[in-house]
This record gives C-alpha cells, structure tokens and sequence, in this order.
C-alpha cells in the first residue's frame, strides 16, 4: 500500500510539472498552471521551492553544491562509475532500496552543505508562504494561476513574489465578496507596526472572535495572511488586475527584505564544507 501511494504520487509530480508552462529571466523566474486537484498545491509549492533555489543561489552555485557533494559520496561508496544499470543491480533490483539510496544521498548534500548556506530556512518559509496562497487559488478562484519571483539588489524588498489568479464564474457578487475580504484582510496585516504585532494581535482576535454574527469563521484568511507576514517578514499587497488574466484577475505581491550575498560567498561555503567531508568512510 505505502509503495503504491508513494508511486502516484511521485506520477503525480511529473504530471504537474509537465503542464506548467515556464520562463526564466536575469533575475526572475515565472510559471503559469493550473490547480487540477488539491494535492497539487502541495506538489506547486515544491516545484516553486526548487525554482527559488536556483535563483537565489544560481544555477552555477547550485549545480556545485550537489554535484561535488553527490560525486563525493559515490566516490567514497567505489560507485562513481556506476551506471544507472549498475546501481539497480547493487541494491537487488529493490524500488525500495533504491529509494532509500537517492533519499540518504540528498540527506548528505543537506546536512553536509547545504544546511550552512544561507536560504535554508527561508526557502521553507517562503514556499510554505506560496503553498498558503495556493490554497486559497484552489478554493476561492478557477484555479489558474501565474507564480512570478524577481529580485531586485537596489530595493529594500529585493525579493518580490507575485501570485496572479483568475476568476471564470459569472457570479460578480461572490467575486466582489472574496476579492474585498482579502483587501481587508491585508489592510489589517498592514495597519500594525511590524508583521510579528499582525500576527500575534489578529491570532488574539481569532480565539476572542472566531465566529461572526451569523456562525461562520471570518478570521482564517486574515491569520493566514498574517502568518504569511510574520514568517518571511514581509510586506503584501493586492492588485484587483492582472498581468496575465487582465481585469478578470487579481495579483497578489510578497514583498521580502532577503539579505542577499555573492556568489564567491556561496563558493566559499561550498569548498569549505567540501574540505571537511573529504575523509568520507567508505559505505
């Protein structure tokens, strides 16, 4: 049962990422979908992490950090020149084994590199921030969706994320209704000093206040939003348009003070890291 779940789900992946459509620019990247089912939020925020790796710390920091520490493992396994055949073979023809192989050796580039850059813990964050939005995309609009992270080294928000979504249903009542609670919503967040106030002040107010005159909870989309501020820091504004879906869609911008560094900060780090694991014992 637990391989098959496992199975689908990693089908699942390749399906959702397959239908996204991408570019990348200097400094930017953007990819436009489409939420078929709710696992797919999850499965979204995941591609989007590994899209925001690669720009915060480059393609080329990137590729060194996994490919050094990959190629330093097998080397130390005698298994560098292993075909993929070969591989199969040693671990008796097991998805299992083979599955545990691939997961101890991305474990090793974590705990070993990567876990020392910076960006660790802001790429959870900040996915887990992008997850949150994706699920109101999910419940609250037809499910499309445009993704757009830039970064901006003269801004005091350099890092700005943009969810679009768009609205096909008919019913301008309904579409007002959502649109206005979620200005609200962020208006609240705003109106505090910081972002730690919002949250901690609107999580008070939800277990004071968690139902309206009518019984039904108010609070959860502003907490969301809150906690989307407090935990990346930054600031969140709404567009009712949108580049992508025009005046039938609205943008929602993260805008995120992110520290950022240079490359031979990164490689620095790297080859550090790479000097300290070089008496790897053989497995």
């Amino acid at each position: 049962m637990g391989i098959r779940v496992e199975r689908q789900q990693i089908f699942n992946y390749s399906d959702v990422y397959k239908n996204i459509s991408f570019s990348n620019g200097e400094n930017s990247f953007s990819f436009l979908g489409q939420l078929n089912e709710w696992e797919n939020v999850e499965i979204t925020s995941r591609i989007f992490y590994k899209k925001l790796e690669a720009l915060l710390y480059g393609e080329e920091v990137r590729a060194k950090m996994y490919d050094s520490f990959i190629v330093n493992m097998l080397t130390y396994r005698n298994q560098k020149d292993d075909t993929i055949l070969d591989l199969v073979k040693k671990h008796d023809y097991s998805i299992e084994s083979l599955h545990s192989f691939f997961m101890e050796m991305f474990d090793f580039v974590y705990f070993s590199v990567k876990k020392q850059l910076p960006y660790t813990k802001h790429l959870s964050l900040i996915s887990n921030a992008v997850s949150e939005l994706l699920e109101n995309t999910f419940k609250y609009s037809s499910r499309k969706y445009c993704i757009t992270a830039v970064l901006d080294k003269n801004s005091d928000y350099p890092l700005n994320i943009y969810i679009e979504n768009t609205y096909d249903n008919d019913d301008i009542g309904k579409i007002n209704e959502n649109v206005k609670a979620l200005r609200l919503g962020i208006e609240e967040v705003n109106s505090y000093s910081t972002p730690e106030e919002a949250y901690f002040e609107i999580m008070k107010n939800r277990l004071e206040n968690s139902v309206d005159e009518n019984g039904e909870d108010v609070k959860t989309s502003r907490l969301g939003l809150a906690k989307i501020s407090a935990d990346t820091k930054s600031r969140i504004s709404l567009e009712e348009n949108s580049e992508h879906f025009g005046e039938k869609g609205i943008t929602i911008k993260v805008s995120i003070p992110l520290e950022l560094y240079s490359r031979e900060y990164f490689n620095e780090i790297i080859e550090t890291s790479l000097k300290q694991h070089s008496q790897l014992p053989q497995g």
